[in-house]
């Protein structure tokens, strides 16, 4: 017979705090830190695409290097968040 108690919620155990209230002072730092590195790595691609396509628009030699770098940064995206 399944035991009565299954359908009772089990408690939100994290390694710093509760998740129903945010978290504790860790979690709350490294989601800052995170949101941080997100933001220098999505204004270093934004800059690095820009750079492509300005390195395409003069037709210079760089312009391949530019455009690895992109695809580079965007796979590293891609395996990081898909």
């Amino acid at each position: 017979m399944p035991d009565p108690r299954d359908h009772e919620p089990r408690p939100n155990v994290y390694p710093f705090g509760p998740a129903r209230d945010g978290g504790g002072i860790a979690t709350r730092a490294a989601t800052a830190i995170l949101a941080a590195v997100a933001a220098v790595f999505l204004l270093f691609l934004a800059v690095s695409l820009a750079l492509t396509i300005i390195a395409f628009a003069k037709g210079s030699a760089g312009a391949g290097i530019a455009l690895g770098s992109v695809v580079a940064l965007g796979a590293v995206w891609g395996w990081r968040h898909g």
